[in-house]
């Protein structure tokens, strides 16, 4: 019918109508097709139709990368197997690599608080050791260079802010694989703790972490 009218349209003058033949043999009914001609019952041209459906695009999502390296050593060795959490808007992880690089997809618009974390050395763990506690000793009794930045801060095993006796026994324990009374000695501190994201809608890179692990003070480093 389209390709019928299509071509009347272009070619008025070969607009002849149809004819509309049945089966005239037995008995039947009769149609009549009126045209516009007729006011009491002109025909009627029905159209249905379905509206399209108008969504908003989801934006693509925003990644936020970095590495996680280890503050303690001049080299700054990357950190493999470190926990990059999202939280906020909505949720998500990720791992370091062993090249201590992360890359955390995030959707696009939110906000967001992403946070490192890493299991705690379990005591005896090599990296740990009688070096670490000889120098945090020396430290205390101001024998020798003393610790400074990332090295003195490991060196604070118990959190008050200082060296003293208490630190070195805490270290001397773990390494001699004691689970009790050894403070925060293996357990990993991230600097910056989290970073937070408002409204992120533009990719992230060079989000670095450094971190350290109480006790470990001297070469060779955990990491």
């Amino acid at each position: 019918l389209l390709g019928d009218v299509q071509t009347w349209v272009g070619n008025p003058a070969t607009n002849f109508g149809w004819i509309i033949r049945g089966n005239e043999v037995t008995a039947g009914v009769t149609q009549r097709f009126n045209s516009g001609e007729n006011p009491s019952n002109p025909p009627q041209l029905t159209v249905t139709f379905q509206l399209p459906v108008c969504t908003t695009p989801t934006p693509p999502p925003v990644n936020v990368s970095g590495v996680v390296r280890y503050c303690s050593n001049p080299s700054l060795n990357p950190v493999p197997n470190v926990t990059l959490t999202a939280t906020g808007s909505a949720g998500g992880s990720t791992s370091t690599d062993g090249t201590g690089s992360y890359n955390l997809s995030l959707p696009s618009g939110g906000n967001y608080t992403v946070t490192p974390s890493k299991a705690a050395l379990a005591p005896g763990a090599a990296g740990i050791n009688t070096v670490d506690v000889v120098a945090i000793q020396r430290h205390f009794l101001i024998l020798g260079t003393p610790l400074t930045g990332c090295r003195l801060q490991a060196a604070d095993v118990n959190g008050i802010g200082g060296v003293n006796t208490v630190d070195v026994v805490a270290v001397q324990r773990f390494f001699l694989v004691m689970p009790t009374g050894i403070a925060n000695v293996g357990k990993y501190q991230f600097n910056p703790v989290n970073r937070i994201y408002t409204n992120l809608v533009s990719p992230q890179s060079g989000q670095d972490y450094e971190t350290l692990v109480f006790g470990d003070v001297a070469s060779a480093f955990v990491h």
